[in-house]
This record gives structure tokens, sequence and C-alpha cells, in this order.
């Protein structure tokens, strides 16, 4: 059963109740780690802690749209975030307290 965006199911011996929208947050940051590029780009945001596309595009060898792909994906799943100067965009580690759980868990 759906109630207020809440699936419930139930079976004799077992409730469990699932939040929907929490569980598109974490799909989509689960999604979000779950690639050795994007990855490597949040170590070099936590240890850097801004960079410029193009910055990163050197660094990783990556081609501009493939970059945008990743860091669009990153952002999408609120690890980081951008800032604009003039044509530059620079990225950084948006939720510091997520990076430092990453590192205890040694995903990062």
């Amino acid at each position: 059963m759906v109630w207020g965006g809440r699936l419930t199911l139930e079976r004799s011996d077992v409730s469990v109740v699932f939040d929907e929208v929490l569980i598109g947050e974490r799909s989509r940051l689960f999604k979000a780690l779950a690639n050795e590029t994007r990855l490597k780009i949040l170590m070099l945001l936590s240890v850097r802690g801004e960079m410029c596309v193009c910055e990163l595009m050197s660094v990783l060898s990556l081609t501009q749209p493939t970059a945008s792909h990743h860091l669009g994906i990153l952002k999408n799943a609120g690890l980081i975030r951008e800032r604009r100067s003039g044509r530059l965009v620079f990225y950084s580690v948006a939720n510091v307290k997520l990076l430092e759980d990453l590192r205890r868990l040694n995903l990062l």
C-alpha cells in the first residue's frame, strides 16, 4: 500500500515502511558513488577544495562532455556544488559531513 509517499509492505511476520523520497535520495547517492571517475573527482575536490572543470578534465584526462556528465550526477546527488566566475565553473564538495562519513567507511 502507498500512503502519502510511503510504501508499506506487510507479511504476517514483518512490516516494513519505505520512504519513497529517502529511497530516491539514497539511490542517487549510491549511483554517484558507483563509478571510478566520480570517486576520483570527489577525492580531488576533497583534497584541493575547489577546482574548475578545465582542471578536472586535465588531471583526469576527460573530455568536456564526459566531465559534465559525471559532475552533473555528483551535483544531482548533492555531493558537490558549483560556483560560476565569468566563463569558468568551479566545483567543491557540498556535504563535508557526508565526505567525512565516506572516509570513515574507507570509501574515499
